[in-house]
């Protein structure tokens, strides 16, 4: 746990950096392989959202929302039943009907090309006692040379609102070559404040 002061009040920010990574259930927060060891990963995948209102801080408790876009010191609480530890920690939130951009950032960190790229990009919705998953965008990529870095671009949907806000999951999953490389980063939203 880690106590954080920012823009004129303190908060609490909560990370599980090793959360468990179950792809079916999009309940996964770190990055991780199969069949490869972390010094053995040739692919970094990092996914990150653009244009958020502010950052959601989840724990046991609920969810803090700073609405840092609308100004300074707005703070709004939103509860989600069941909510596993994997979505706890600090992350971006939007406002609920909106579209969250996302880029999903790729780079080969190996000393040779890796060819014939699939990626998945999946958004997935908490709904307060279980996590649903449909496919969003997928590309195919010739090649990724080595130090090269490719940054492509999706959007979420963001869904319903329970107990004040709501939670999903973007997971990105890239195959090459009999391999499999994934990664998941959660994102929250919650109605607007109103003045």
């Amino acid at each position: 746990m880690k106590l954080k002061r920012r823009q004129g009040y303190t908060k609490i920010a909560m990370r599980n950096p090793k959360g468990p990574l179950l792809i079916a259930t999009l309940l996964g927060a770190a990055v991780c392989a199969k069949h490869l060891s972390a010094a053995e990963l040739p692919i970094k995948i990092e996914i990150m959202y653009e244009d958020s209102w502010g950052e959601a801080v989840a724990d046991e408790a609920g969810i803090d929302f700073y609405h840092d876009a609308l100004g300074q010191g707005i703070i709004t609480h939103g509860v989600l039943a069941g909510l596993p530890r994997s979505f706890w920690g600090s992350h971006d939130f939007f406002y609920a009907g909106e579209a969250a951009k996302y880029k999903i950032i790729l780079r080969n960190l190996s000393n040779r090309p890796v060819e014939g790229l699939s990626v998945t990009a999946f958004n997935g919705l908490w709904d307060g006692s279980r996590a649903s998953s449909m496919a969003g965008k997928s590309w195919n990529l010739k090649s990724l040379e080595p130090g090269q870095i490719t940054v492509l671009t999706a959007s979420a949907k963001l869904g319903k609102i329970y107990g004040g806000s709501g939670a999903g999951m973007v997971s990105v999953k890239v195959a090459a070559g009999g391999a499999e490389w994934q990664a998941a980063q959660p994102v929250f939203w919650c109605s607007r404040p109103e003045n």
